[in-house]
């Protein structure tokens, strides 16, 4: 694949899932094809090589996929709720004082099936494969697991 600078990956949103989607994330080429009336393959190839493939069959013509972005619990598997986020930088706080503060946070995108009314989840990938792990939060017999992330700090909402 190439560098994420020469690469338009594709957006948050819905899909129309005619007789041929190919969609591009961070690090994972997806497919889907009609290989019937009433069936669809997937095919998922990450930057590592591994590949995921699922036949989904459907019930109408009228089937939509949906990318959204999910928090970054399910990979390598969905083992807590809890998300670790370690800050590059301390901050201190004065006593009776608060900060509001913004940190660029992983994140996973979602990968849904639309069928009318229902959104059944189908699949999900991590933006960043290679630092995905889990921390323990606490005492090792009392305390929590979670996703661990190094995160830095944003100036503002927008960065």
């Amino acid at each position: 694949m190439s560098t994420a600078s020469e690469t338009t990956f594709s957006n948050y949103g819905i899909y129309d899932l005619g007789d041929n989607l190919e969609l591009l994330l961070p690090n994972t080429l997806i497919t889907f094809q009609r290989i019937s009336d009433d069936a669809f393959s997937y095919f998922r190839e990450d930057s590592e090589g591994k590949i995921i493939e699922k036949i989904i069959p459907v019930k109408s013509n009228d089937v939509k996929i949906k990318l959204v972005p999910i928090p970054p619990l399910n990979h390598p598997a969905k083992r807590t709720n809890y998300v670790f986020l370690k800050l590059d930088k301390e901050i201190h706080l004065g006593e009776n004082s608060a900060a509001s503060i913004f940190v660029h946070c992983p994140i996973e995108i979602g990968i849904f099936l639309i069928y009318g009314d229902n959104h059944e989840p189908l699949d999900w990938v991590t933006c960043n494969p290679l630092n995905s792990r889990f921390g323990l939060y606490g005492s090792p017999d009392t305390g929590k697991l979670c996703k661990y992330a190094e995160v830095s700090l944003a100036t503002d909402y927008d960065d």
